[in-house]
């Protein structure tokens, strides 16, 4: 048996190099191996294996080093932090998202809100429609009576209550504000003109 340590010494264009001496070296090396009592017709070159039989190849290696040594053992653990480090740091296929809360508005803010925009807008006409239409709705359910719909007009529930002398005054200025444009100190006394006439129609029908 001749090992070589560099595989290089029996390649043709390193051994043609005369001046080198590799060629004389490389007989001797044959003869060698030819001496002997046995003879030997055939030469074996294992340029991947020390050794006779099976050996264990660079995965398998690796995978003893970090299941049985305790430097292994720290690599190993310290591989999976980082691992699991970089998932969660790493960007996501879906983002992360807080569940929509819709937070919903209590009555006062509501009239706050919607007397705002109509402030802003001056949009007194529809204001005094909706205050009106608020004191039908409540006057009707105070008086058990069926509700009124929105075929009968607010002008013609006006009239049937203008019937009544004190509240003429009133009911005539509800009226103007439902077709024309108030200023803020009008819009006041419309306010007021409808608060009396709730006030009045709730007590003549108890």
């Amino acid at each position: 048996m001749v090992v070589l340590a560099d595989p290089d010494l029996l390649r043709n264009d390193v051994l043609r190099v005369c001046r080198w001496g590799l060629d004389v070296v490389a007989a001797r090396m044959l003869e060698y191996l030819a001496a002997g009592a046995v003879r030997r017709d055939r030469l074996v070159f294992d340029e991947y294996h020390q050794g006779f039989g099976t050996h264990p190849g660079t995965l398998r290696a690796i995978a003893l080093y970090l299941g049985h040594v305790p430097s292994g053992h720290a690599l190993l653990q310290a591989f999976l932090g980082g691992l699991v480090l970089l998932l969660a740091l790493g960007p996501r296929a879906l983002p992360a998202h807080d569940p929509e809360r819709i937070e919903r508005r209590s009555p006062l803010e509501h009239v706050t809100a919607l007397a705002q925009a109509y402030q802003r807008v001056g949009g007194t006409r529809t204001a005094t429609t909706r205050l009106l239409r608020g004191l039908r709705r409540r006057v009707e359910r105070a008086t058990r009576v069926e509700p009124s719909t929105a075929a009968q007009s607010d002008v013609r529930f006006l009239e049937m209550v203008s019937q009544t002398p004190a509240l003429a005054d009133d009911a005539a200025l509800v009226r103007r504000a439902l077709s024309t444009p108030m200023t803020r100190r009008e819009f006041e006394a419309v306010g007021g003109a409808l608060r009396r006439l709730e006030t009045s129609l709730l007590n003549q029908r108890r």
